[in-house]
């Protein structure tokens, strides 16, 4: 087999040690030379001396849960890291030892058999970290809130039943007054604010419970847990807005509270600036002659063209140029006028992706990546399944949420987009439909520094009309018929 490089290694990562093994192709034939290292920064370091002294130019390590992280960061820069899944580099079955994988690796790495995954730069996988961070503790106050509806119930207050957000301004009075020890429904039904006044008589019977004691303990636990919650987020929100070059904005992300002061961080980055195509764990980026037809998304022809509607006052938005490398905060605010996407989700957008598009080839490798697309599985010319491919979670999770925003708007296309595919194939499919959509949008908003034009429903129908029209004229066409069509009005 043709050997791509003559010096290369493959390691064998563990928590605590790491095997080694070099291939070195020379006259008198190939030689392997094997060494254990340990994971600490002096081993690290005896690793890479290790490295140079044998000339070794390409290095490939399975992504190995987070234990190929510190390995990555000492060697970037100074060797050719390949970081692959360790799914394509499954050895056969039988005689498995950690000399005998390090050995494969490097084996397949000799001959370019291996393909890595896509490791942003520092700067980026350092935002990566603070956003995904983020979204943990998101999802962490969601849970807590679901312990508080929980107790509510125990307790026999229907409080839930009737406010939809019991952590709101009205909601969060009324608990407070229940721990305090107010116990007339009709003084705790007062406490409501805005148009929950309308259902004061309604909260006065849902407010008929019996708190006890160490329900009284348990709130006040979880209201504490979740000012904390709140705070830490608050902090969350303003380091990456200060990473990205938004300080300024940076008080209109939601925050529950004031926030404590923030340490000093390091400068805005330049996500522009792309590093060559890299492994990230278990993070693949497809070749475009891998994919099956129906892997790959829709071209741009159903697509609406790329600036939001202009409210009232607002000044027109003008094209960046397409040349120019773009900044963090100009494609943040390109990806804030798309339907269902908001500063918190461009931000994870940005921070999962970058701002540089030329890393993945079209839209269907970005889909591929992020796991919004079939996957590709036939046998015997049949498909056997239709459902997505593994990918990035982050992402996929963050344009979810913003697929489930964009169905619920009104007089939009996505929107109508949604209402249009929930009917041929149920509400679930038509949000990840929808979620590709938004991807495929986010791509050449990101790729031609344009921003998103809503053009509304009724470029949707056009659109369908013209479908019907053509199947309609194969159909008869297919029967043997020559069509001509004629406007109603000349006839």
């Amino acid at each position: 087999m043709y050997v791509v490089h003559e010096r290369c290694c493959g390691l064998d990562i563990h928590k605590k040690i790491i095997l080694a093994c070099i291939l070195i192709c020379t006259a008198q034939g190939l030689q392997r030379k094997t060494e254990a290292f340990g994971t600490t920064v002096p081993e690290l370091l005896r690793l890479l001396a290790w490295l140079k002294a044998h000339e070794c130019s390409h290095v490939a390590m399975e992504s190995t849960g987070v234990f190929w992280k510190p390995i990555y960061n000492l060697l970037e820069g100074e060797v050719e890291i390949l970081l692959v899944n360790a799914q394509q580099t499954k050895a056969l079955p039988g005689r498995k030892t950690d000399v005998k994988d390090a050995e494969w690796i490097a084996d397949l790495l000799q001959h370019g058999l291996l393909r890595g995954s896509f490791v942003p730069p520092r700067p980026q996988r350092e935002l990566r970290e603070l956003t995904r961070y983020r979204s943990s503790l998101i999802a962490d106050r969601a849970r807590l809130v679901n312990r508080m509806h929980k107790v509510l119930e125990d307790s026999n207050i229907k409080l839930t039943s009737v406010v939809t957000d019991i952590t709101g301004v009205s909601g969060r009075a009324i608990l407070t007054a229940l721990l305090q020890g107010q116990q007339d429904p009709q003084m705790l039904a007062e406490l409501a604010r805005g148009r929950l006044r309308a259902k004061r008589d309604q909260l006065a019977q849902a407010l008929q419970g019996t708190l006890r004691e160490h329900h009284q303990v348990l709130l006040t636990n979880q209201l504490h847990h979740l000012d904390f919650l709140n705070r830490q987020v608050g902090e969350l929100d303003r380091e990456i807005a200060h990473r990205l070059g938004m300080d300024k904005d940076s008080q209109a992300l939601p925050s529950s509270a004031d926030q404590t002061s923030q340490e000093q961080v390091l400068g805005p980055v330049d996500l522009s600036v792309a590093e060559p195509l890299r492994p990230e764990q278990g993070e693949s980026i497809p070749q475009a002659d891998s994919l099956e037809p129906t892997a790959v998304c829709e071209q741009t022809g159903g697509i609406p063209q790329v600036s939001p509607s202009l409210e009232s006052g607002e000044q027109p938005q003008t094209s960046l140029d397409p040349n120019e490398p773009l900044s963090a905060a100009e494609a943040i605010h390109l990806l804030d006028g798309v339907t269902g996407i908001n500063q918190r989700i461009a931000e994870i957008v940005i921070a999962e992706i970058g701002t540089d598009m030329s890393r993945f080839p079209t839209e269907g490798h970005l889909a591929s990546w992020v796991g919004l697309c079939p996957s590709a599985n036939i046998s015997a010319g049949k498909r056997l399944s239709g459902k997505t491919g593994k990918g990035n979670v982050w992402l996929r999770v963050a344009l979810i949420q913003a697929a489930h925003g964009a169905a619920r708007s009104k007089g939009t296309y996505l929107g109508a987009y949604y209402q249009r595919l929930s009917k041929r194939m149920g509400a679930k499919k038509a949000i990840v439909a929808l979620a590709h959509r938004i991807l495929i949008i986010i791509y050449h908003l990101l790729k031609d520094h344009q921003p998103y034009q809503e053009r509304g429903p009724e470029y949707l129908e056009e659109k369908q009309a013209e479908a019907a029209k053509r199947w309609a004229i194969r159909r008869l066409e297919h029967l043997g018929y020559e069509v001509t069509l004629q406007s109603g009005e000349a006839a």
